[in-house]
């Protein structure tokens, strides 16, 4: 029998997060213009823009001013990629009957809410 992993279901729907060092401000700088310039930092304001920006920063998926987390551009994930733009949430239940939620901040705007991680407890 194979075993959910919950990390594994993270990183394939929010993608592989990425870290850079605040190492000079310099540095700092030119990477949060990288991520700006990215197609993808448009749904990333959107979801922003729609109340999801707690959530964003507290799974790592966009920058902070104490860390530079966010969604590593070479994997970001089913969710950012808009494969999964007519999902609002994903629900797993693995054999042992634990749940596991994953909500999608970059949904299409008709069904997204972020209420929707009070649903279930998500982490």
């Amino acid at each position: 029998m194979r075993v959910m992993k919950d990390y594994v279901v993270r990183r394939l729907l929010y993608g592989d997060i990425a870290l850079y060092p605040r190492s000079t401000t310099k540095y700092w700088e030119n990477a949060i213009t990288e991520i700006h310039n990215r197609d993808s930092w448009g749904k990333i304001e959107r979801a922003q823009s729609n109340g999801w920006e707690s959530f964003l920063r507290e799974k790592f998926l966009i920058p902070n001013n104490e860390t530079l987390h966010c969604i590593n551009e070479n994997n970001e994930g089913k969710f950012v990629s808009g494969k999964m733009e007519d999902v609002s949430a994903v629900l797993l239940i693995d054999h042992n009957r634990k749940c596991f939620f994953y909500p999608n901040p970059f949904c299409r705007n008709e069904i997204n809410n972020p209420k929707i991680i009070n649903f279930i407890n998500y982490d």
